[in-house]
């Protein structure tokens, strides 16, 4: 198996190499079509036409080919490509890859075949993690990039990737909201063992310095005066004092007040800063003197049509955007300009050594002058580190002045650096602070180095709401080459956040003490454990439950020596009790929270106590399990006693749904001989009249058993309740004959007259439905209406029908029916009760027009109801079926 893995990983590389060359060779050849196209036709060059004949052309290879061939030579002489390295963007949170160029994964995750493995090499695509890339100290470098806000100070960084062992050079480069880095291979003699940063910058002077020969050099006709320079150096010293270097591709938007006066010629400016006495200056003209379009003839008679997409009609309106800025200052330039200050640094000094007689001290000189270099050069990449440290860094002199004062202090404070350089540090410090940071100073200039200080800085400008920055600070004495104390540094860490956590979690943990042992009987007795079952919480109101003070239980196993059947601070009923107790303590450790659990143990004095114990978890910021909490609910009197009347209540609805179980079951018996008696009067020879009074008979028995089955329902009042309905045949004279049935005896000893309005071809109309389900509708509110009706008045029942065919054997009808009465009309107490399913008061007339209303939705209908003057009406509408006529 081992043989052939090499073998398909060779055939799946050649076959992704073959992939890539042809998609190059594809996009090449029409960058080579559209180039020779322009270079022959010129002014007459006409995009648009091209792209469409490109798209409906055909492939010509030996045409195509020559063009490709020419077109490398022109780029290639032109230097348009860079045949070497690749780049990766990689995103500033995630430190994954967002954007590669097409030869970084053969360049970064090609293995090597010299040593076969039996892992694939990880694969190089969007979204990879770098660090799955290179080795631990290049990938950990690449991602201290990430915090640096001048990435071209630790450039080059020196990688190795894992796979091939192959190293590189990562020049970085900040984008907005990404790295930009280039990976230049590095040939194996001039691989270093250990080299990055500003260290390898020493290595890579000279290098860097033929560079900075080689960039193309300026005119002097458009060089400053001496005056303007002399100038520029005075607005460096005062806006820029503590500054080492500085670039920019326009003075203008550096703030230098007197760009202006330079003109175009004079954008771009990089500063490096060797001694007091000596700064190196480069100037450039702005981008429009420095730029020229590949594709321009820079022949003033040639003229372009404004009416096509020319490259030097949009080159022309570039050149507008950049006339006040220079081209920008690549990271190499700086680098090698680093480099030149650092060694010029190292030979050149602010004082003139006096002359040696002997020629053995003129040696002893040179030696010191040499080892000074290398101290200042070695200061000076100190300095800059300081600068740019992570950590706020302050400095000052042994008058007690700022001559230090890092950009993170700065990010800190909202206090610039040259606002902070020359003020007293005792004006940046809260007035609580200013004796602390004297007695620092005071020993600190006599060498004594105090450690881990605290001490407060005043905020400035848009920090100043924010509140004073808490530092903790190491004090570092500045000694001279005589070993004097001239100064002394402040390395400091940001306290702030972890302080304002801190007074929140004391705030917190007050509040949970002033709470949990606060006296009041609104608190109820609360223990707890820990993960590892020692009593770590008992509250004042458990002690004054079982008598047992805090500090007799605390640290002591909650189960065992303050619960248990025996031996124990808090004995408990039985074994079997005990077990109950572990149970809850172990199933809440394990997550599983308990409720109100009956528990019960003995008190100090041994009273029996009776309660309710909740048994809650207690987790950490990170949702682990570190312990429990028990509360405990002792019944009051009064809790007792609604319990106790709880419990009646449920009893009592317990013996009414018995009752009501032997009703329904009692009933059936009654009805069947009824039933039966019916029936044998329908053989006896009746006349018409009568078998309709029977039929009526009939279907208010079918109704009964109707509302009979209704009991199994969970809840007939509910909306979504399983009532059910039937699809029968049935004529509408029928229902309403049955519905009029069952309010007429109340009628009569009322005197109320009862008229149906109906039309005869409404009556003998034959529908579909459920013909019991709307008897009992109708039913219910007509008894309703006769309820609420005065002595002697009337109800009138008339209705509606309108059909709509929804295809050739079937029609919808809407039946809309009203039953009218006289008198002040229901109750609004009683409507509303009617739409108010979730109402616990409700009467029994309520409830019956609550179900009533509940069938007419499932029969898409719905009731509404409307009050005149002296007169009340019910409108209900319900949806049926029938057959179209024969």
């Amino acid at each position: 198996m081992s043989s052939s893995r090499p073998t398909q990983c060779s055939s799946s590389s050649s076959r992704t190499r073959q992939s890539s060359r042809a998609r190059i060779l594809a996009q090449t050849t029409l960058d080579a079509e559209l180039n020779a196209e322009y270079e022959e036709y010129g002014d007459s060059f006409d995009y648009s036409k091209l792209v469409e004949a490109q798209r409906t052309t055909g492939p010509e290879q030996q045409a195509r080919s020559e063009k490709v061939i020419a077109y490398l030579h022109h780029i290639q002489r032109a230097k348009l490509i860079q045949p070497f390295g690749c780049l990766l963007a990689l995103d500033e949170k995630t430190f994954n890859v967002i954007a590669l160029s097409e030869n970084a994964p053969e360049m970064l995750t090609t293995v090597s075949h010299a040593v076969p493995s039996v892992d694939d090499p990880p694969k190089l695509r969007i979204g990879t993690n770098v660090w799955s890339l290179f080795t631990d100290p290049g990938a950990t470098a690449l991602q201290k990039a990430l915090g640096f806000a001048d990435v071209s100070l630790l450039n080059p960084i020196l990688v190795q990737c894992k796979t091939s062992g192959k190293p590189f050079y990562a020049i970085v480069h900040r984008a907005t909201g990404c790295l930009v880095v280039d990976f230049e291979p590095v040939k194996p003699t001039e691989f270093p063992a250990t080299a990055a940063g500003a260290l390898q910058s020493y290595k890579l002077a000279a290098k860097a310095i033929s560079k900075i020969q080689s960039l193309p050099g300026g005119s002097m006709e458009n060089a400053p005066t001496e005056s303007q320079i002399r100038d520029i150096a005075f607005w460096l010293s005062d806006v820029h004092r503590d500054s080492t270097g500085l670039s920019t591709d326009s003075l203008h938007d550096a703030g230098y007040p007197g760009a202006a006066a330079l003109g175009d010629m004079i954008c771009g400016m990089a500063v490096a800063k060797i001694n007091s006495k000596d700064i190196l200056f480069w100037f450039r003209s702005h981008t429009a003197a420095e730029i020229r379009w590949g594709g321009a003839k820079h022949d003033p008679s040639d003229k372009d049509d404004s009416r096509r997409m020319h490259p030097r009609l949009s080159f022309k309106a570039f050149l507008e955007v950049v006339k006040m800025k220079s081209l920008p200052w690549n990271d190499y330039e700086m680098d090698a300009i680093h480099s030149l200050q650092l060694i010029l640094r190292g030979t050149l000094n602010d004082d003139i050594k006096p002359t040696r007689a002997a020629s053995l001290d003129n040696q002893v000189g040179d030696l010191k002058l040499d080892g000074l270099a290398e101290l200042q050069a070695v200061t000076s990449e100190m300095v800059r580190l300081m600068e740019t440290a992570t950590v706020p860094i302050l400095a000052v002199d042994s008058n007690g002045l700022v001559n230090g004062w890092n950009q993170k202090v700065a990010e800190l404070t909202g206090l610039r650096v040259d606002e902070a350089i020359g003020r007293h540090i005792l004006t940046v410090v809260e007035e609580s602070s200013v004796p602390v940071v004297q007695r620092m100073l005071y020993l600190a200039l006599q060498g004594k180095e105090e450690k881990e200080v605290k001490f407060e800085v005043k905020t400035h400008g848009s920090k100043r709401d924010d509140g004073p920055v808490i530092l903790v600070v190491n004090a570092c004495a500045s000694r001279d080459l005589h070993d004097h104390v001239v100064g002394v540094c402040f390395v400091a860490q940001d306290m702030t956040v972890h302080k304002l956590v801190m007074d929140k979690f004391t705030r917190v943990e007050g509040d949970y003490k002033a709470i949990i042992h606060n006296p009041s009987p609104l608190i109820p007795p609360i223990f707890g454990a820990d993960e590892f079952g020692w009593c770590s919480e008992w509250n004042a109101a458990m002690t004054k439950l079982t008598g047992w003070h805090r500090d007799e239980v605390i640290n002591k196993m909650l189960l065992g020596e303050v619960f248990d059947s025996t031996n124990a601070s808090c004995l408990v009923k039985n074994k079997d009790a005990f077990v109950s107790l572990c149970i809850l303590i172990n199933s809440a450790l394990a997550g599983d929270e308990t409720e109100k659990a009956p528990f019960s143990f003995f008190d100090r004095n041994g009273k029996y106590i009776e309660c309710l114990l909740s048994v809650n978890r207690k987790v950490n910021a990170d949702g682990v399990i570190t312990g429990v909490f028990c509360f405990i609910q002792v019944p009051s009197h009064e809790l007792q006693h609604a319990l106790h009347v709880q419990q009646a209540s449920q009893q009592n609805a317990l013996t009414k749904l018995k009752a009501y179980s032997y009703m329904r079951h009692a009933i059936n018996n009654p009805l069947s001989g009824m039933l039966y008696s019916r029936k044998a009067l329908k053989n006896t020879g009746l006349n018409e009249e009568q078998m309709k009074e029977v039929n009526v008979a009939d279907s208010c028995h079918r109704q009964l058993n109707k509302i009979l089955s209704d009991l199994d329902q969970d809840s007939v009042m509910n909306k979504s309740s399983c009532l059910d309905l039937e699809m029968v045949e049935f004529v509408l004279q029928d229902v309403f004959v049955a519905a009029v049935s069952q309010v007429l005896i109340t009628c009569q000893g009322k005197g109320i007259r009862v008229s149906c309005n109906l039309p005869e071809r409404y009556m003998k109309q034959t529908v579909y439905g459920d013909g019991v389900r709307l008897q009992q509708i109708l039913s219910d509110f007509l008894f309703v209406s006769v309820k609420f009706s005065p002595v002697g008045g009337s109800v009138e029942i008339s209705c509606s029908l309108t059909k709509n065919s929804i295809g050739e054997n079937l029609h919808l009808i809407d039946l809309e029916l009203r039953i009218k009465h006289q008198g002040k009309g229901v109750p609004a107490d009683l409507l509303s009760q009617m739409y108010e399913d979730d109402n616990k008061e409700q009467s029994d007339e309520g409830m019956s027009l609550a179900v009533s209303r509940n069938l007419l939705r499932l029969m898409n209908g719905d009731v509404r109801h409307m009050r005149e003057a002296g007169m009340s009406t019910f409108i209900l509408s319900v949806e049926l079926a029938s057959a179209p006529a024969k």
